[in-house]
């Protein structure tokens, strides 16, 4: 989808001003909800690696995700988005 900005020209006396178009700019493809949830928790994931010690436990109540700590932190994370998590190690 691609979007046409407007610009504030002035004119001659810089009294009156008028909107000029400028060129298109094509913002890229959109991601659907689930793309956009999956990209947000591996770098989320991404961001907990870094850090120095984390504990990673799967609940027994809920199988279908997993928790993360770091300090005071707990993030659930659902194990269709654990894939590469899964494979490398902290």
């Amino acid at each position: 989808m691609k979007k046409r900005s407007c610009k504030l020209k002035e004119g001659k006396n810089k009294q009156t001003l008028k909107l000029v178009r400028t060129k298109a700019v094509d913002d890229g493809p959109f991601l659907t909800k689930e793309e956009f949830h999956k990209q947000l928790n591996l770098l989320e994931i991404n961001r907990l690696k870094a850090l120095e010690k984390i504990e990673v436990n799967q609940s027994d109540v809920d199988p279908e995700s997993i928790n993360v700590r770091y300090r005071k932190e707990k993030i659930k994370l659902l194990k269709r988005f654990r894939l590469s998590y899964r494979t490398s190690k902290i």
